[in-house]
Protein backbone atom coordinates (compact mmCIF):
# COMPACT_ATOMS: atom_id res chain seq x y z
CA UNK A 1 0.00 0.00 0.00
CA UNK A 2 3.06 2.49 0.87
CA UNK A 3 4.77 1.36 -2.60
CA UNK A 4 1.32 2.09 -4.38
CA UNK A 5 0.60 5.61 -2.71
CA UNK A 6 4.61 6.56 -3.69
CA UNK A 7 4.15 5.28 -7.18
CA UNK A 8 0.58 6.71 -8.00
CA UNK A 9 1.74 9.87 -6.07
CA UNK A 10 -1.44 9.57 -3.68
CA UNK A 11 -1.00 11.34 -0.69
CA UNK A 12 -3.98 9.33 0.96
CA UNK A 13 -2.13 6.13 -0.07
CA UNK A 14 0.93 6.47 0.94
CA UNK A 15 -0.50 7.74 4.40
CA UNK A 16 -2.84 4.27 4.96
CA UNK A 17 0.58 2.35 4.06
CA UNK A 18 2.78 4.13 7.06
CA UNK A 19 -0.89 3.52 9.07
CA UNK A 20 -1.00 -0.04 8.42
CA UNK A 21 2.97 -0.49 9.46
CA UNK A 22 2.43 1.43 12.68
CA UNK A 23 -0.50 -0.58 13.94
CA UNK A 24 1.10 -3.47 13.08
CA UNK A 25 3.68 -3.00 14.90
CA UNK A 26 1.61 -1.57 17.98
CA UNK A 27 -0.32 -3.98 20.51
CA UNK A 28 -4.62 -4.29 18.94
CA UNK A 29 -6.47 -1.92 21.13
CA UNK A 30 -4.23 0.34 21.51
CA UNK A 31 -2.66 3.93 19.78
CA UNK A 32 -5.27 2.53 16.77
CA UNK A 33 -7.83 2.71 19.42
CA UNK A 34 -7.39 6.32 20.90
CA UNK A 35 -7.90 9.96 19.86
CA UNK A 36 -4.53 9.59 18.11
CA UNK A 37 -5.71 7.40 15.96
CA UNK A 38 -8.86 9.09 15.04
CA UNK A 39 -6.58 12.37 14.16
CA UNK A 40 -4.35 10.24 11.84
CA UNK A 41 -7.14 8.45 10.48
CA UNK A 42 -9.06 11.14 9.72
CA UNK A 43 -5.86 12.84 8.13
CA UNK A 44 -5.93 9.71 5.84
CA UNK A 45 -9.31 10.04 5.27
CA UNK A 46 -9.45 14.09 4.52
CA UNK A 47 -6.86 13.40 1.69
CA UNK A 48 -8.94 10.83 0.12
CA UNK A 49 -12.16 12.84 0.09
CA UNK A 50 -9.97 15.56 -1.31
CA UNK A 51 -8.35 12.88 -3.85
CA UNK A 52 -11.51 11.92 -5.43
CA UNK A 53 -13.74 15.07 -5.26
CA UNK A 54 -16.64 13.34 -3.15
CA UNK A 55 -17.77 15.28 -0.58
CA UNK A 56 -18.66 13.33 2.93
CA UNK A 57 -15.92 10.66 2.29
CA UNK A 58 -14.35 12.07 5.68
CA UNK A 59 -16.87 12.00 7.58
CA UNK A 60 -18.48 8.71 7.04
CA UNK A 61 -14.60 7.07 7.47
CA UNK A 62 -14.50 8.96 10.86
CA UNK A 63 -17.84 8.14 11.48
CA UNK A 64 -17.66 4.27 11.08
CA UNK A 65 -14.15 4.50 12.74
CA UNK A 66 -15.53 6.32 16.45
CA UNK A 67 -18.04 4.14 15.48
CA UNK A 68 -15.87 1.14 16.07
CA UNK A 69 -14.36 2.29 18.89
CA UNK A 70 -17.25 2.85 20.59
CA UNK A 71 -18.20 -0.93 19.85
CA UNK A 72 -15.15 -1.76 21.33
CA UNK A 73 -15.55 -0.06 24.91
CA UNK A 74 -15.79 -1.93 27.80
CA UNK A 75 -19.44 -0.87 28.68
CA UNK A 76 -20.91 -3.19 26.14
CA UNK A 77 -21.31 -6.55 28.47
CA UNK A 78 -19.15 -8.68 25.73
CA UNK A 79 -16.16 -6.65 25.71
CA UNK A 80 -13.54 -7.50 28.63
CA UNK A 81 -11.09 -4.85 27.32
CA UNK A 82 -11.77 -1.42 26.37
CA UNK A 83 -10.11 1.30 24.49
CA UNK A 84 -7.33 3.57 26.20
CA UNK A 85 -8.78 6.38 23.99
CA UNK A 86 -6.05 8.72 25.30
CA UNK A 87 -2.77 7.18 24.85
CA UNK A 88 -0.17 8.03 25.14
CA UNK A 89 -0.73 10.23 28.19
CA UNK A 90 -3.38 7.77 29.86
CA UNK A 91 -3.71 4.23 29.78
CA UNK A 92 -6.65 3.58 31.33
CA UNK A 93 -9.25 1.74 29.38
CA UNK A 94 -12.96 2.80 28.83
Amino acid sequence: VLGGGLSLQENWLWLLGIYIILASFTPHRSYTHSIAGIVFFGVIAHQFESSLGIEGIFTTCILGYISHLIADMKFLPFNRRGVKLFLPFFSKEF
